[in-house]
């Protein structure tokens, strides 16, 4: 999971914590939709499945997944509705709200306890389902 980013899964950006978190929490909800209308077509619908997994009619059979969410960042609650929908599709998901956390809390290890505390939550999700023990 390092290096990977797939925090950005609602291209409609209308979740309460987009609202909540806009400014000041890390990467700005101006930022996200900056990021959208450079990756989405111009007029492209933002509820594509394509484009905002979300929106999936059908998430069943997806890959076993991991979703963390830092509790002060905008798209905290897409990422928690993506888990539910993988959930409520029967798939096998761990999700972990990471309280006091702002957006890219992953990314520092060196520095906070809390990313530090992610990644073993991460490599204990990884050992399990590839059926290692650390």
């Amino acid at each position: 999971m390092p290096g990977i980013d797939l925090s950005l899964i609602d291209a409609a950006c209308a979740s309460p914590s987009f609202a909540s978190y806009a400014d000041g929490y890390g990467p700005a909800a101006i930022d996200m939709q900056r990021g959208w209308s450079e990756y989405l077509p111009e007029g492209a619908d933002p509820r594509d499945p394509l484009a905002s997994p979300l929106y999936a009619p059908d998430t069943a059979g997806v890959a076993p997944a991991f979703i963390m969410t830092a509790e002060y960042d905008t798209l905290r609650d897409e990422g928690e509705a993506y888990a539910r929908k993988l959930i409520e599709a029967g798939n096998p998901v761990q999700v972990r709200r990471y309280l006091g956390a702002i957006h890219g809390f992953f990314t520092m290890p060196g520095a906070l306890r809390l990313a530090r505390e992610a990644f073993e939550d991460v490599a204990g999700f990884l050992s399990f389902r590839l059926g290692k023990r650390l």
